[in-house]
Order: C-alpha cells, then structure tokens, then sequence
C-alpha cells in the first residue's frame, strides 16, 4: 500500500518549469513563424497544383503578418542589440 502511494505521488509530481523572459518568448515565436514561412513559400515554389498554392499562399500571408507583429513586439520591448546606427 505505501509503495503505491509513492509511486502516485511520483507519478502526479510535475517537472520543474522553466521561465521564458518575454524577449525569448518572441524570439521563439518568431522563430517557428519564420520557419512555417519557410516551408510554405517551398511548397507554393514546388506544388503545381493550385488549390494547394492558394492555401499555401493564404497561410504565408497571414503568418508573414503574424511575424510583422512579433517584429514590433519586440523592438518594443527592447530586445535584441540597440546600438544607434550613423
């Protein structure tokens, strides 16, 4: 009896969580985004069906604004290297 009840507490007990600051949060965000983009404009290059393109089109713009979006969000936050360019 006790070792079933270890084993149900070691079995519920979560792993420990890990903290992202908001500037990895949109990095990360940005990162899958780009990612998607990526596969979407290959497919939209390589697919000669053309519902296919079009779906594959209508997702790249709508992530393309999504990461536009993110961009903001993190020179917002200050993020990233901000040195004044001359």
């Amino acid at each position: 009896m006790l070792i079933t009840a270890v084993f149900a507490v070691a079995l519920f007990q979560s792993p420990p969580a890990v903290a992202l600051t908001e500037c990895e949060f949109i990095k990360a965000t940005m990162n899958k985004l780009g990612s998607r983009m990526a596969i979407l404009r290959h497919t939209i290059a390589s697919n000669p069906d053309s519902l296919v393109v079009d779906k594959a089109s209508a997702e790249l713009s709508e992530y393309s604004k999504n990461y536009r979006l993110a961009k903001r969000q993190y020179n917002k936050a200050h993020c990233g290297d901000r040195w004044d360019r001359d």
